[in-house]
C-alpha cells in the first residue's frame, strides 16, 4: 500500500509537466502559469523525497530499537560477550600466524582451512595483520537454529595490512570500514567460530564446476576469499592486483601432498577485461620467468606475448613445437629445458590443456579465460600438470 501511494505521488508530480505541455487545454497560457505549475511540481517532488527519507529514518530507528531489545536478553548478552572476545582473539592470532590460538577458537574443519591459508601466505613470505580494530556494533542476527548455528554481525573499522615477512615491508595498508557475519557453533557450552560470511560474496560469480571439483577433491571452497595470495608479477599479474583485483571461487587444498589453489580472477572489476581461471602453487626457489603458451588461439593478445627480454626456444619434438611456444627469461634456459623434459612434454601434448603455463618468482600458475568453460575433469588435468611442474622445478 505504501509503495503504491508513493508511486501515485510521483505520478502526480510528473503529471504537472504533461499538463503544462498541453497548451491547447490551458488556452496557450502565459509563461507565468507554466512557472507556477513547475514550482508546484517541484514542491510535490521535494515533499515526496522528504517523506521517503523520513520513512527510511523511522524504519532504521525501528530496526535499531528492535535489535537492541533482541540483544538485551541475558542469552544474547552472553553470546555477544563471547563473540566479541573470539573476534579479537581470532584477529590477533591470524595477524601473527598463531595456529595454536586459532585452533582454540575455531571448529576443526574451519581451522584446517585457515591453516592451509596461513601455509600459503608463509610460502609467499606474507603475513596479513589486522590492526587498530574498532568494533562499532555487534548484533545477534540469528540465535541457535536447526543447524546449531548462531550468527553474529560485526560492524568494524580496521587497518588491514599485508606484510612481506622477509623484509617487514608493506605490500599495502588499507583502512577498512565494513561488516561481516560470523557463524558460530556451540560446543561444550562455548562458542566456536565455524565460518565467516563475506558481504562481497556474489552468486553472479559462482562457477559450479570449481565448487563441485573442490567437493570431489576434498578441498576447501570459498565464494570470495580475497587477494592476499595473488602473485604480483607475470603475464596477467602486477603489484596493483593486491588492491584492485576481484577473486572468487577460491579453492585450496593438497594435491599429491603439494599445496595448490584454484580461483577465478579479474585484474580490475571496474574496468573492461576478462575473467580467468587460475591454478597456482608455490616453489621452494625463485625463477626469473618461463612461459609456455598454446598456439591454438585459446588464450589471446598479450596473455601469450612474452616480455621483450624473453627468448623463444625450440625443442627436439617437432610435433610439440607445432602445438606450443616456449619462452624463458635471460639465464633461465636450463630450468626451462629441465621443466620440459620428454615426460612433461608428453603430458602437455597428450592432455592438450586449454591454458598457458607460467613460472615467475616462486609461483607456478596456469591461466585460461573463464569463457573456455572448463569441466570438472579439466581441473584434475591442470593440477596434474601443475604438480608435475613442481616436481621438476623444486630441485
Amino acid at each position: 500500500m505504501l509503495i503504491g501511494f508513493l508511486l501515485n505521488l510521483f505520478g502526480l508530480a510528473g503529471g504537472g509537466g504533461s499538463s503544462s505541455g498541453g497548451g491547447g487545454f490551458s488556452g496557450g497560457g502565459s509563461s507565468d502559469d507554466s512557472s507556477g505549475l513547475s514550482l508546484i511540481g517541484s514542491l510535490i517532488s521535494f515533499g515526496v523525497m522528504l517523506l521517503i527519507f523520513l520513512i527510511i529514518f523511522l524504519c532504521d530507528r525501528y530496526r535499531v530499537k528492535k535489535q537492541a531489545i533482541k540483544n538485551s536478553t541475558p542469552e544474547n548478552q552472553q553470546i555477544i560477550t563471547e563473540a566479541k572476545q573470539i573476534f579479537f582473539d581470532y584477529q590477533d592470532a591470524w595477524s601473527h600466524s598463531d595456529l595454536s590460538s586459532l585452533q582454540s577458537v575455531m571448529s576443526p574443519e574451519y581451522f584446517k582451512h585457515a591453516n592451509l591459508m596461513i601455509e600459503c601466505l608463509k610460502g609467499m613470505n606474507r603475513e596479513n595483520r589486522v590492526e587498530n580494530i574498532q568494533l562499532n556494533e555487534v548484533n545477534v542476527i540469528s540465535e541457535l537454529n536447526a543447524n546449531e548455528n548462531i550468527e553474529v554481525q560485526f560492524n568494524f573499522h580496521v587497518n588491514d595490512t599485508l606484510y612481506d615477512i622477509s623484509t617487514n615491508e608493506r605490500f599495502f595498508s588499507n583502512e577498512l570500514s565494513g561488516s561481516e557475519t560470523w557463524v558460530f557453533k556451540k560446543i561444550d557450552d562455548r562458542l566456536i567460530l565455524d565460518h565467516i560470511i563475506q558481504p562481497t560474496e556474489s552468486a553472479e560469480h559462482l562457477v559450479n564446476s570449481i565448487k563441485q571439483f573442490a567437493h570431489e577433491a576434498n578441498m576447501f571452497y570459498s565464494a570470495d576469499w580475497g587477494r592476499l595470495a595473488l602473485p604480483t608479477a607475470g603475464q596477467i599479474f602486477n603489484p596493483e592486483v593486491l588492491r584492485s583485483a576481484d577473486v572468487n571461487n577460491h579453492t585450496i587444498g593438497k594435491w599429491n601432498n603439494i599445496l595448490v589453489q584454484i580461483y577465478t580472477y579479474k585484474y580490475n572489476p571496474e574496468k573492461m577485461g576478462k575473467y580467468y581461471v587460475i591454478g597456482q602453487l608455490t616453489l621452494p626457489k625463485s625463477y626469473r620467468g618461463i612461459l609456455v603458451t598454446p598456439k591454438t588461439g585459446i588464450v589471446k593478445s598479450k596473455d601469450q606475448k612474452p616480455p621483450q627480454d624473453y627468448t623463444q626456444y625450440k625443442l627436439e619434438w617437432e610435433d610439440f613445437n607445432r602445438r606450443y611456444n616456449l619462452y624463458a627469461a635471460p639465464g633461465e634456459a636450463v630450468p626451462a629445458f629441465e621443466l620440459l623434459d620428454p615426460t612433461f612434454m608428453e603430458l602437455l601434448h597428450d592432455k592438450n590443456p586449454k591454458c598457458c603455463l607460467e613460472v615467475k618468482d616462486n609461483q607456478v600458475i596456469f591461466y585460461t579465460p573463464l569463457k573456455n568453460n572448463l569441466k570438472i575433469n579439466d581441473y584434475y588435468t591442470l593440477l596434474e600438470i601443475l604438480t608435475a611442474a613442481h616436481k621438476r622445478l623444486e630441485r
